[in-house]
């Protein structure tokens, strides 16, 4: 099974992005960060959700996982950090 990358929403439905496809359905990103563990997934913006396991770098505004970059919110940018480092991520 394919791990997920990143889920991007937009609007009503989200998509989740793995490393061998897209799915696309009909329900709110907060409705599915809701189940999502929270030591695997950590919400960024309004409209995404990344795998901790996957960043491979990050800044002060973004995120990347290889070489997608990822905009943080900024009423998401306390917690983003807080999570990034308590995590073991060394801000640069």
């Amino acid at each position: 099974m394919p791990e997920v990358l990143f889920i991007e929403s937009m609007g009503d439905y989200f998509t989740i992005h793995t490393s061998e496809r897209k799915i696309t359905t009909r329900c709110t990103i907060s409705s599915v960060e809701k189940v999502l563990p929270d030591d695997e997934f950590l919400r960024i913006h309004r409209s995404f959700i990344v795998s901790l396991k996957k960043i491979s770098s990050f800044g002060p505004t973004s995120i990347f996982i290889g070489k997608k970059e990822f905009p943080i919110g900024p009423s998401f940018k306390q917690a983003v950090f807080n999570s990034l480092d308590y995590n073991g991520f060394v801000n640069s």
